[in-house]
């Protein structure tokens, strides 16, 4: 995966995605929130949301 344009606020997402991609499951996904520092669900709010909801609908 090559770096956002914008790096993410917390720099370990490299790390982090290195991690995810040694995991084995049925179905993942690396969802990065560049704009977010330690708490995308109040820095980014809406995509958050929005994320959420649409993980929802393809585990039920």
């Amino acid at each position: 995966m090559p770096p956002p344009a914008h790096p993410p606020l917390v720099s370990g997402w490299l790390l982090a995605k290195q991690y995810y991609d040694r995991l084995k499951a049925p179905r993942k996904a690396f969802i990065l929130f560049e704009k977010s520092g330690h708490d995308p669900a109040w820095e980014e709010a809406q995509r958050f949301n929005s994320e959420l909801v649409r993980i929802h609908k393809l585990v039920n």
